[in-house]
């Protein structure tokens, strides 16, 4: 049985953006350094490239990250859809843990997975516009 965004979601690009997440070839640097050939950045160090206070994971990126202003603006548009949609309230303030829950949530839902995929293509596009930020092994305290 074919992934149920193979189906749902009609663009093509939505699509990929939701494929890339599934086979961890998205912009976001969890995935993105990790592909350093000789070079693996330690994932204490792949900081998110907006706040550089968190990993930057998709799920950051999506429901977490305050410190970006057309994300956050793009987010309370996924939030309040998701409301009237749902009738689910996605809480602002998410811990990292509770962020993959929604994240997942959202992912998994067929009702929800096209405007999702809409909003992963457009942050994805939007965060590979910014350089990526490595943070420096004396901030995590990582050595080699």
């Amino acid at each position: 049985m074919l992934r149920h965004y193979l189906v749902l979601v009609e663009n093509a690009d939505y699509c990929r953006a939701i494929t890339a997440l599934f086979f961890g070839r998205h912009v976001f640097a969890i995935a993105r350094l990790e592909w350093m050939k000789g070079n693996t950045i330690q994932k204490e160090r792949r900081l998110c490239r907006f706040c550089k206070a968190a990993i930057e994971t998709p799920e950051h990126a999506a429901l977490q990250c305050q410190a970006d202003l057309y994300t956050v603006n793009l987010r309370n548009h996924l939030r309040e859809a998701v409301r009237a949609g749902n009738k689910w309230e996605i809480p602002v303030n998410l811990t990292n843990q509770s962020s993959l829950y929604w994240f997942k949530k959202i992912l998994f839902n067929r009702d929800l997975i096209g405007l999702f995929a809409k909003y992963m293509y457009e942050i994805s596009v939007h965060w590979a516009k910014t350089k990526m930020f490595i943070a420096p092994e004396e901030i995590t305290g990582n050595q080699y």
